[in-house]
């Protein structure tokens, strides 16, 4: 499950997001930044439930519509993350050049990996009667 102050830490940056979008176009943030809010009340209820499909959906669903609401920022932005495109440590401490968009996207999907460890209880994969094939089992 994730610490109560990694989600005030990112309640934190979704807020500044938010202002940062206000000062930018006006009166027009307030739709704009309907994402936003959907994702700190989203990030408030999140718990040991969560499963990593889910995670991966709303983080998706976030970054895509807060890269639309900050297009200037994240056109031809780009950063090196360690990650692959599920959330799991690159081999030999190798990193991948991606989109602004695309890097926020996989450390979030990391720190799923990082705080939710596998439980073959709510898995899935696991609890279909196929925990040889789980992936998530394995990293």
């Amino acid at each position: 499950m994730f610490p109560e102050q990694l989600k005030k830490d990112w309640i934190g940056v979704a807020l500044g997001w938010m202002q940062d979008i206000g000062k930018r176009v006006g009166p027009v943030a307030w739709p704009m930044t309907a994402m936003h809010r959907a994702w700190i009340e989203y990030l408030e209820q999140v718990d040991e439930t969560l499963t990593f499909d889910e995670w991966s959906k709303e983080v998706k669903c976030f970054i895509s519509h807060h890269a639309m609401a900050r297009n200037d920022i994240y056109d031809f932005a780009f950063k090196f993350v360690p990650y692959d495109e599920n959330g799991h440590l690159l081999p030999d401490n190798q990193e991948v050049r991606l989109s602004r968009e695309e890097g926020d996207v996989r450390i979030l999907l990391h720190a799923y990996r990082k705080h939710y460890r596998h439980n073959p209880r709510t898995c899935k994969m696991c609890s279909g009667h196929l925990p040889q094939f789980c992936k998530a089992r394995k990293a």
